[in-house]
């Protein structure tokens, strides 16, 4: 065959340099090479011979990063398709420079693109990405259709390289270059195209509108071109021209749902909310998988009707076909809380607070995809309602329930919160009337680790010990050492111990004087005339009293809970107000 005969036919060959080292997973330079043989008789044009060496260039530096990547990563190695493995290369593929070159043969120019691109696995958590593939599953849509159409536009002008030169006289000659034209065009086209999904996805809709308009001019019935625009006028809020463009759309292709879920979606921006359901409706008959039309199907739920558990229905089944889709957490972790503003689980304290768990679960879901927009607000959004479910199982005594939704709503560790957090062990509020011996000693034991920690943190605060005291001396109560037989009061004398370095540093604590009070008291009553008379009787009379101030510490402690539970509800209050602001925001 000879050189001619094989310069006839199109073909690329790509020279592929790198070196990886896969045990360390180093940032690897892939250096790849397209060819491409234009024919000048054929009215081709310098732009799209460039253009096609590159895209070939390109095409092989994705192979061999998804060959690299393979090599570094089991997951991508193992669960991860032919496309999906395309898309993930070309992502973390970058591209440092690129070079072109022309070598004249007669009537043949040959262009050389070669390019000089980073590939590096540890910019990016491969693990997470294969784990939440499901997320970029448009992507792989995209991808898929760009490499069929490629193709197919590639090997129709290797057939018309064929012809041509086997083309007998000048008409046969002159459809062939007119077929020419027509090919390089939609080449051209989907050059754009590419590049705007590509700055779509990436959210970059103004340059989106920039490459999607160089398409149509190229290609005026390009409907993907038409729908890339729309979604992009969505996002730029001008409904009117998004409608027009997806109306053109659909007109060039009926049967792809994909743009009727366009539709559906500016009918929802612009608020025709009976239209945009009429649309999802027809798409769902069509195609019962898709994901997307059951997620704005809640949303007119959520947002028209404030019906959220007809939102949460449609949710769920979004969830369920796609786990990776982010924005539908977000979405029903508002619908639990909007259903919980409307009923508020706080008020009946005999039931599983449902709506906040399911508001609090839905947005720390939210909370693992690394590309979700809303971050900011979710955060905030699952600390407010942390605080409304710790404020919940503090008040029915739930207090390990408690103690893991504090940590949310909490998340400083500084010796403020340490002291919040011993004081609300130490508030009878905490455990239920019938609390067992074994479950006070375990909360006065949590208190008194909660004062310590304070204590490492902040050595001269004086609230920290006082507190600390508090609690030793209720542990030493429980352990008995108020009787007057007691031989040793280990509890006791802590308490004293950091009851006077309170007074030490903050000579009017209150809590810190009562301890030493009521430490005083039971000295004296060891000291007692009366015990050596008649001990048994002396007893009898302590434990009578002990028992009238038990009552009266029930009393007290039935106060403090209606206290306390109307500063609760007050609370609650609080946080579904500015949880209010928020949505309203």
């Amino acid at each position: 065959m000879n050189f001619q005969q094989i310069v006839a036919i199109f073909f690329v060959t790509c020279c592929l340099l790198f070196t990886v080292n896969f045990a360390h997973a180093a940032p690897q330079t892939i250096e790849a090479t397209g060819v491409y043989v234009m024919d000048t008789e054929r009215d081709e044009t310098f732009a799209v011979a460039q253009d096609r060496a590159r895209k070939e260039a390109l095409r092989a530096a994705v192979e061999q990063s998804g060959l690299y990547l393979q090599g570094v990563s089991k997951s991508v190695n193992n669960k991860l398709t032919k496309d999906e493995l395309q898309v993930l290369a070309a992502a973390i593929l970058k591209v440092q420079s690129e070079n072109v070159s022309k070598k004249v043969d007669g009537k043949n120019i040959e262009f050389t693109v070669s390019i000089t691109a980073l590939v590096d696995a540890d910019s990016v958590n491969l693990d997470e990405l294969v784990a939440k593939k499901k997320s970029w599953e448009r992507r792989v849509e995209e991808n898929q259709r760009q490499q069929k159409e490629y193709e197919q536009l590639k090997a129709e002008n290797e057939r018309l390289k064929v012809d041509y030169a086997k083309a007998t006289n000048d008409s046969e000659r002159k459809k062939i270059r007119d077929a020419t034209t027509a090919n390089n065009k939609l080449f051209q086209a989907n050059q754009y195209l590419d590049k705007s999904l590509d700055m779509l996805n990436a959210g970059e809709w103004l340059s989106s509108l920039d490459e999607s308009k160089k398409a149509l001019e190229t290609d005026p019935t390009n409907a993907d071109a038409l729908a890339s625009r729309a979604r992009a006028h969505v996002k730029a809020n001008q409904l009117e021209v998004a409608k027009d463009e997806i109306t053109q759309a659909i007109a060039l292709n009926p049967n792809n749902n994909e743009y009727k879920v366009i539709l559906g979606n500016v009918y929802f921006a612009a608020g025709e909310y009976d239209n945009a359901l009429d649309t999802y409706n027809q798409v769902l008959t069509v195609d019962a998988n898709n994901v997307e039309a059951y997620f704005q199907r809640g949303m007119i739920y959520f947002d028209r009707d404030k019906d959220y558990d007809k939102a949460i229905a449609e949710f769920d089944i979004a969830v369920a076909k796609n786990p990776d889709y982010a924005e539908v957490y977000y979405k029903r972790g508002m619908a639990y809380f909007n259903k919980n503003l409307n009923n508020s689980d706080m008020l009946n304290r005999n039931a599983p607070p449902n709506n906040l768990i399911g508001a609090f679960d839905n947005f720390s879901k939210y909370l693992t995809f690394d590309n979700a927009p809303n971050k900011a607000d979710a955060t905030q959004l699952r600390k407010n309602v942390a605080g409304m479910l710790y404020e919940r199982y503090r008040m029915t005594g739930e207090t390990e329930l408690a103690e893991k939704y504090f940590s949310f709503f909490n998340d400083g560790g500084d010796a403020a919160t340490h002291i919040k957090r011993g004081k609300d062990y130490l508030n009878p509020d905490m455990s239920v009337t019938n609390e067992s011996p074994a479950d006070k000693v375990k909360r006065l034991d949590n208190a008194i680790a909660e004062f310590t920690k304070a204590i490492e943190l902040e050595p001269d605060n004086a609230d920290a010990y006082g507190g600390r005291a508090e609690a030793y001396i209720d542990k030493g109560w429980n352990n008995q050492e108020f009787l007057p037989y007691a031989k040793e009061r280990p509890f006791f004398d802590l308490a004293s111990k950091d009851a006077n370095k309170c007074l030490e540093l903050n000579p009017n604590h209150q809590g810190a004087k009562i301890v030493l009070e009521r430490i005083k008291s039971v000295n004296s009553s060891s000291e007692d005339p009366n015990l050596a008379k008649d001990p048994g009787q002396f007893v009898r009379d302590k434990l009578a009293e002990l028992k009238r101030q038990t009552q009266e510490n029930v009393d007290e402690v039935n106060r403090r809970r209606e206290e306390v539970n109307r500063k609760i509800e007050e609370s609650n209050r609080r946080h579904e107000e500015k949880m209010r602001q928020i949505l309203g925001r």
